[in-house]
């Protein structure tokens, strides 16, 4: 111990033991230690921290973690502990004393460097988290960088090509907290998510760069496996509707690329696109379903972005997308189906346009009942003529008889459904509308040859009447013009006016001559007219007399009386059509019942074939008896089930070989499960 102390050029304290041990016991190798912990405790008393750190370096210490940087903190934190043990010493009773008494021993030294590394470890840590704090505020991606890749930070997988990420992601942290300084921990945290994040871009990048490709390729599999990818960090893509999203998303890219810019979609567009076209695929699934609640609700959706969706027209809704759906089907090809945004919302905007027009159309209809029951020719003409009626070849002429018509017919359908509240609908106005027409143009064409017909030298008139004067031609002309027949019209409304008295000399009506309709059924009775004829005096040859000047001969009949013979001929006519309508509307309706009769009948045949089709308990048990027993025979020849003995053994005839053959395969399916042997649809997968 002694020649130890020499070495360093001190002399051996005056005690009997060393660390407890003699020293005449003490081996060389442990002599050396404790000679050079003595070493140590006079550096420390010296109080030079450099002297000092020159004796803990000394091999024979054995001390670990010396750190050059850290050697005015050993000096102090070292001193400190050897006065307090100083102090304690003093308090112990005199005896045997040991070296160490007042001297601090290799572990206590060893154990104060390690705090002192502490200490110093977590003041330049606090200084190197407050920098990191620092930076990020600055928002100086190189100074951020610098106090991230700092020793002292005590960071690992510091990435510098990560930088924007760690400066958005601690500024994110940051800001959630409400600025208050990042620990050390959660930079740590912000580090590993801004790598993972970067991680993700990277993958991302790929990705993006592959769809704008394929999306110039044309390749519409490729670009919606792409989009799918859960790497590709978008909203939910369908895995339907591959071309929907492939012909938007390309549409967008030409667009973009008209437009002067970059040709190729960025993430951000790409997932504002995956949005509505996610949207518009789940409303084009909802319309293939058939299914009116989930349609509304994809409609609905915030993200699809149609406009005016009225709740109570949904079930319109569907029929109308479904018939376009099918039409685009037709012209498209199979999958290329799916309606986009603008087609979705032009149907949309049709159904509420013809909804409005519908309502516009009941409000005409019950605005022309009205009037029609307030007998006023010009009112009902008005609410005829306006548009949203939407009724054709209104003619201002004809409006007293569409009062007319319109009024009888609506009379008859009263008595007919005994519903005093019945009203004409649109196509039934309509249709009275057309054979007023009809009525006014044969009238009118009537009247229009009246005086030719009286003038033809092959008829009798000429022989008995004479041709027609200017005033007969002035009285035809009046009523072509229709004043003759508006006021001949005023005053025989009713289908059995009597001639005035002044004509019955002309006209005699008889009551026995009753006319009938085509079924042969006697109909109300028609005024039919006789003219007494008496036989002209003969002509002489060369006379110049007119024959019409002989008073003998009766005068022509007037065109009022002509027209008044018209309207009861037209109101004939009327019965018959009204009659042959009944029965019409009755074959119509039996021919609804039988095909209700037929679709019952039918929809019961499907109900039987299918119940047939059902396995019953005894076939089931029936069809294991055979399977174990008997087994399946294979056509060496098809290499298919030949079923036939099968069947009769199993009492199953009713069971066609399909059948037969699906129930064997999920048989076999069952029972490979049961064994837990792969079945052949997980051996495929």
């Amino acid at each position: 111990m002694r020649k130890e102390l020499e070495k360093y050029g001190i002399q051996m304290p005056a005690f009997s033991k060393i660390g407890g041990i003699l020293e005449s016991e003490m081996p060389v190798d442990e002599a050396a230690l404790h000679a050079a912990i003595i070493v140590i405790n006079e550096a420390i008393d010296h109080g030079i921290a450099k002297e000092t750190f020159e004796a803990l370096r000394n091999p024979n210490a054995h001390l670990t973690d010396l750190d050059v940087k850290n050697m005015d903190e050993y000096q102090d934190l070292l001193y400190k502990a050897k006065g307090s043990k100083c102090q304690t010493a003093l308090l112990r009773s005199p005896g045997s004393e040991d070296v160490y008494d007042k001297m601090l021993t290799q572990a206590e030294v060893q154990g104060n460097i390690a705090m002192a590394n502490e200490i110093v470890r977590k003041k330049d840590l606090d200084n190197a988290v407050a920098e990191i704090n620092a930076a990020v505020d600055s928002e100086d991606l190189n100074r951020l960088l610098k106090a991230l890749l700092n020793d002292r930070a005590k960071l690992n997988k510091v990435i510098a090509e990560n930088g924007d990420w760690y400066q958005q992601t601690l500024s994110e942290v940051k800001q959630g907290k409400g600025n208050v300084p990042l620990t050390h921990a959660e930079i740590l945290e912000g580090i590993i998510n801004a790598n993972t994040i970067g991680e993700q871009f990277k993958i991302l990048e790929t990705i993006m760069k592959s769809l704008n490709k394929a999306l110039e390729a044309g390749n519409v599999y490729e670009c919606h496996s792409l989009l799918m990818k859960p790497e590709a960090l978008l909203p939910t893509v369908l895995n339907r509707s591959a071309y929907l999203y492939y012909n938007e998303l390309s549409k967008e890219k030409k667009k973009k690329q008209q437009s002067g810019h970059s040709a190729n979609l960025t993430h951000g567009e790409v997932t504002e696109h995956i949005k509505v076209l996610t949207a518009i695929a789940s409303i084009n699934q909802a319309i293939e379903q058939g299914n009116a609640s989930e349609l509304w609700k994809c409609l609905k959706h915030e993200s699809a972005k149609l406009e005016n969706i009225e709740d109570d027209a949904v079930n319109r809704y569907l029929e109308q997308l479904v018939a376009v759906k099918k039409e685009k089907g037709q012209d498209c090809g199979q999958g290329k189906d799916d309606l986009n945004q603008v087609e979705l919302q032009l149907c949309i905007d049709y159904v509420n346009t013809e909804v409005s027009e519908e309502h516009a159309l009941i409000t005409a209809v019950q605005a022309i009942n009205r009037t029609i029951e307030e007998d006023n020719p010009a009112a009902t003409l008005t609410s005829l003529q306006q548009d949203p009626a939407k009724l054709k070849n209104i003619l201002p002429e004809n409006a007293l008889l569409y009062q007319a018509l319109l009024y009888a017919e609506k009379q008859e359908k009263k008595k007919k459904t005994d519903d005093p509240s019945a009203e004409l609908w649109h196509d039934e106005i309509q249709r009275i509308i057309d054979k007023c027409n009809l009525y006014a143009i044969d009238a009118r064409k009537r009247y229009e040859r009246y005086n030719a017909i009286r003038a033809d030298p092959c008829l009798i008139f000429l022989k008995k009447c004479g041709p027609p004067t200017s005033s007969d031609e002035a009285t035809t002309g009046d009523a072509i013009d229709g004043e003759g027949l508006r006021e001949e019209d005023e005053n025989n409304d009713d289908p059995d006016y009597q001639l005035p008295q002044d004509r019955k000399n002309e006209d005699v009506e008889s009551d026995d001559d009753v006319d009938f309709d085509m079924e042969g059924k006697e109909s109300r009775p028609v005024v039919k007219e006789e003219v007494k004829v008496e036989k002209p005096p003969p002509v002489v040859e060369g006379s110049q007399t007119n024959p019409a000047s002989t008073s003998n001969f009766l005068p022509w009949p007037s065109p009022s009386d002509l027209n008044t013979r018209l309207r009861r001929i037209v109101a004939g006519f009327q019965r018959i059509l009204r009659k042959e309508e009944l029965k019409r509307v009755a074959v119509e309706k039996e021919n609804r019942r039988k095909e209700k009769v037929e679709e019952a009948v039918r929809q019961k045949e499907l109900k039987k074939a299918e119940q047939a089709q059902k396995w019953s308990k005894r076939e089931e048990v029936d069809f294991y008896r055979c399977v174990s027993t008997y087994g399946v025979h294979i056509n060496p020849t098809t290499q298919e089930y030949d079923w036939s003995k099968f069947r009769q053994m199993a009492r199953l005839d009713k069971k066609n070989d399909d059948r037969l053959s699906q129930y064997f395969k999920e048989f076999l399916a069952m029972c490979k499960r049961v064994c837990g042997r792969a079945t052949d649809e997980e051996i495929i997968l």
